[in-house]
Parts: structure tokens; sequence; C-alpha cells
């Protein structure tokens, strides 16, 4: 796990952010995003991570609340839409 969190934080600011295009305006925006809470993101890869290990012993569960936030994120906008429709 010390390893994988190592490698992980190797990982620069800078070079994640030159990987991102900007040829349009949502590579800008992911681009911006990730400039301003990067720390944040980094310590949310690191403990999905950590808990997805097999060795720790979360990863049904890990797995379980990704999709769902997944889900989430697609299905409230699609209601949103909806309900200022009508």
């Amino acid at each position: 796990i010390l390893i994988q969190i190592t490698l992980i934080s190797l990982i620069k600011k800078d070079q994640i952010l030159n990987i991102i295009p900007e040829e349009n305006k949502f590579g800008y925006w992911i681009k911006d995003i990730l400039n301003k809470y990067y720390f944040f993101f980094l310590s949310l890869i690191i403990s999905i991570i950590t808990m997805s290990n097999p060795y720790v012993g979360y990863g049904k569960q890990v797995l379980y609340i990704l999709s769902r936030s997944i889900i989430t994120l697609i299905i409230v906008p699609f209601f949103l839409k909806i309900f200022d429709t009508f």
C-alpha cells in the first residue's frame, strides 16, 4: 500500500496538466479544475486505491460507492432538465 501511495505521489501536477489538451472549452475547464483542486483529487485517488486493495478488504464496498456516485452524477442533471421543462 505504501509503494502504491508513493508512486502516485511521484506524479506532479504539471505532468498531469500537460497531458490535458486545451483545444476546446471542456479541456480548458478540466485543466482549471485540476489546477485548483489537485490535492483533493490526489487524496481521493489515493483513498480509492488504498480502500480497494484486497489486503484492506473494502474492494466491493468501494466499487459499489463509486458506481452509485457515477450513476447519481448522470441521473441528477437529467431530472433537473425534466423538472425545468415543466
